[in-house]
């Protein structure tokens, strides 16, 4: 039997296996259990608890961080699932999702999902795919994470905007939902070095949501 490899190449994996295709394949398969869920702003979808750890959340609108005891390790927005993250399930610390803003989800059992996608020959690679990406955005992020304070504030916000930003007259407004206090536990900068990324960002039309502007 050929490895898949020699069936599909990365971007044809990343295209049949991707998080929107997965999300109309369980909403379309019988048996398959889901409800739609509102969060408010700063509510937790897991806590370390067994029963919110069985299950599986599809966001429909809204902004997530994934946070430890410690930092805030990325974020995820509409169209991206939570809770088929293996890596997360042996972290040294605990793993809490948290609402960033008024949220709206879809709710499915954990179980039901990995019992469909182990039962399909190759179910395994929406899988892959959901982990390989945050693989992915967790290795650029541990990378900028060695630069200096202010070089590094301004190149984390940076990979930010093609997800968490709009323009509008041709400038960058970063999403509010990311406020200051966000940033800072997620840059893991101080409030000068965190001043002064607002300042080189600003000078190149990237502004941020929740600051006023005239």
């Amino acid at each position: 039997m050929p490895v898949f490899s020699e069936l599909y190449d990365e971007k044809e994996i990343q295209s049949v296996f991707c998080e929107s295709q997965l999300i109309r394949f369980l909403t379309e398969t019988e048996n398959i259990r889901y409800k739609r869920k509102e969060f408010k702003k700063g509510q937790y979808l897991n806590t370390g608890n067994h029963v919110e750890d069985s299950k599986v959340y599809y966001i429909v609108e809204g902004v997530i961080s994934i946070e430890n005891e410690t930092d805030i390790l990325y974020f995820i927005g509409p169209g991206h699932f939570v809770g088929l993250e293996h890596f997360m399930f042996h972290s040294p610390l605990p793993i809490e999702s948290k609402s960033l803003s008024n949220i709206t989800l879809l709710e499915f059992e954990k179980e039901d999902i990995l019992f469909l996608l182990m039962s399909l020959q190759e179910g395994w690679l929406y899988n892959y795919v959901i982990n390989h990406n945050i693989m992915t955005k967790l290795m650029g992020i541990n990378k900028n994470l060695r630069l200096r304070p202010v070089s590094r504030g301004v190149e984390l916000v940076k990979e930010l905007l093609p997800e968490f930003s709009k323009v509008e007259s041709g400038v960058t407004i970063v999403s509010e939902f990311l406020t200051y206090t966000v940033l800072r536990k997620y840059l893991r900068i101080g409030y000068t070095a965190m001043e002064s990324v607002v300042e080189i960002l600003e000078k190149e039309d990237i502004y941020f949501g929740y600051r006023k502007h005239i």
